[in-house]
């Protein structure tokens, strides 16, 4: 099964050159973009999609980075935040809400590829001990550590 990445940005430029990047790494990655925060989250807390890694500017119109992360948590608990910032002012905030990494733009491609080797990994490792469940067009995934019990009915 493909990775699934999200891109969070509003700056053209600079989604064209991480998906530029991705694909060198991975042309099987498979990447959803999306301009703004509140599309993500809709997306994300109607369980329309699932994310291994979510690339996510701070500084957007409307919600910034942060504010798009702690939401994020809340459905995607173990989806992997790579913030992407011209700035590295927020730093101690991207700790608050769990981030993998933090990258500085413009983009070292060498920095993205080393933080993809290590999420890919851990990824991997966590993806033997999940299951994914699909239930009334939602797509849940769930540790099968976390189960006690499964029932079915008709």
């Amino acid at each position: 099964m493909p990775v699934q990445i999200g891109i969070c940005d509003d700056n053209t430029e600079d989604v064209i050159a991480l998906k530029e990047a991705l694909y060198e790494y991975d042309p099987s990655f498979n990447i959803k973009i999306y301009a703004d925060g509140e599309d993500l989250l809709e997306d994300c807390s109607n369980s329309k999609v699932l994310f291994d890694i979510i690339f996510l500017d701070i500084y957007m119109p409307g919600l910034n980075g942060i504010d798009v992360a702690k939401e994020l948590r809340k459905c995607l608990k173990d989806t992997k935040i790579v913030f992407v910032s011209s700035s590295n002012e927020h730093y101690p905030e991207a700790y608050d809400v769990f981030a993998f990494n933090y990258i500085l733009k413009p983009l070292d491609k060498e920095k993205l590829y080393r933080i993809l080797d290590q999420a890919l990994s851990e990824i991997r490792r966590e993806d033997n001990n999940r299951i994914l469940i699909s239930y009334k067009s939602k797509v849940y995934s769930l540790d099968y550590r976390d189960i006690l019990y499964i029932e079915s009915r008709n």
